[in-house]
């Protein structure tokens, strides 16, 4: 009787080590293949050449609109003093368009869980709700798979934009 027991005690002990072992295996697996998807994900982010051109561009279209302004009022300054208004009028609705949204810029630390991420956009008043942002990653099936890094995220993206950033969606 005690040889039986004394089996069973070292057959669990052997079976105890090998799941240990095997679930050692799996998270050491897991993370390798995380870290093999970096450079697909790296390559998906977008590049600061991308948003320069972006910002420039209202920058070379402001000076094109007013030099046809100021040639405006000189070729036509007898007959102007009405048109010299139109064209004011204008100005102000050339200025009016919004301004490109600010880029904020967002640095996510390794190992973050949902619940601190959506803390840290909370904090950068990129979302409005901590349990909205997880509600709607966790929709999207997308919760498992926010990202770790520096991002730059328009101050005005929406929830879901916020999320497709995270993710390199």
């Amino acid at each position: 009787m005690n040889k039986l027991r004394d089996f069973i005690y070292n057959v669990s002990d052997v079976v105890l080590a090998l799941v240990i072992i095997t679930l050692i295996a799996g998270i050491i697996s897991w993370k390798i293949k995380a870290i093999s998807d970096y450079p697909e994900y790296a390559a998906s982010l977008p590049s600061n050449s991308e948003e320069t051109p972006g910002t420039e561009t209202p920058d070379t279209e402001t000076p094109d609109i007013e030099p046809p302004d100021t040639e405006t009022p000189d070729t036509e300054t007898p007959d102007t003093e009405t048109p010299e208004n139109e064209p004011d009028t204008p100005d102000p609705d050339t200025s009016n368009p919004p301004a490109p949204p600010q880029m904020v810029t967002v640095r996510i630390p390794d190992g973050s869980i949902g619940s601190s991420i959506a803390k840290i956009l909370l904090e950068n008043n990129l979302i409005q709700s901590s349990s909205e942002f997880l509600n709607r990653a966790t929709e999207r099936k997308l919760d498992s798979k926010l990202r770790s890094g520096t991002f730059k995220i328009p101050s005005n993206a929406t929830l879901d934009e916020v999320i497709n950033i995270l993710t390199g969606q």
